[in-house]
């Protein structure tokens, strides 16, 4: 049994462990010169330009080459919905996931999934789209809402968030119970309720999907 190389973004530095089973797990700080404010993941957006992307919990995601040596300087915003997003440090909610589409380097598509409060906590899974001048930014005016639920109840934990494309092409969404000790609200449990639950999206709703080879499409 051996330990493979994994990244990790602890304490705002990204790290990579390198270990076997048989030694004692020792670090490497891969980008020296940048730090972060609450990152929940890092991606590749897959289009050869050899970018790397952090999610920060509090509403923005950043952006800067793939390299040892990158300045703080490199480090630019990629998207900032932080005024739209609710956060509090310590709590579940914020800007909680990220998918580029299959088709990124075409389309311009980015997905995410975030919290906000207009009454109960509301899940929210928005498309925005790449600067047309500019692939280091994404366009705040492009913002489209394709699936937005409000929480039976007022708990701002298990609020699930991670995004992410299958083989098949269709976007997979894992959402939380809702939160509070127990699922009180059996959501889990329940098929007629959302929350608990792993959906599967199909964003490109003129049925263009080119990966979809099953028959029978999602409702």
């Amino acid at each position: 049994m051996k330990f493979y190389r994994f990244l990790y973004v602890i304490f705002g530095l990204i790290i990579i462990p390198f270990s076997c089973f048989s030694q004692d797990i020792s670090y490497l700080n891969a980008f020296p010169d940048l730090d972060f404010n609450f990152p929940v993941e890092i991606q590749s957006s897959n289009d050869g330009s050899n970018r790397l992307f952090v999610v920060e919990q509090p509403g923005r995601i950043k952006v800067f080459p793939n390299k040892s040596n990158v300045s703080l300087e490199e480090l630019t915003s990629f998207l900032d919905i932080s005024t739209i997003v609710s956060y509090s440090a310590g709590q579940e909610i914020g800007l909680l996931g990220l998918a580029f589409h299959p088709n990124y380097a075409v389309n311009g598509y980015v997905f995410v999934y975030y919290i906000d409060q207009p009454n109960n906590y509301r899940i929210n899974i928005a498309r925005y789209q790449v600067d047309s001048n500019n692939s280091n930014i994404l366009n705040p005016s492009s913002g489209i809402i394709i699936a937005q639920f409000t929480k039976n109840q007022s708990d701002s934990n298990h609020n699930g968030g991670k995004i992410a494309f299958g083989p098949d092409g269709y976007l997979y969404v894992s959402i939380g119970d809702g939160g509070g000790g127990g699922d009180p609200q059996g959501n889990g449990q329940n098929l007629n309720t959302v929350f608990g639950s792993l959906l599967r999206i199909d964003v490109d709703v003129d049925g263009s999907n080119p990966l979809e080879t099953y028959p029978d499409l999602p409702n």
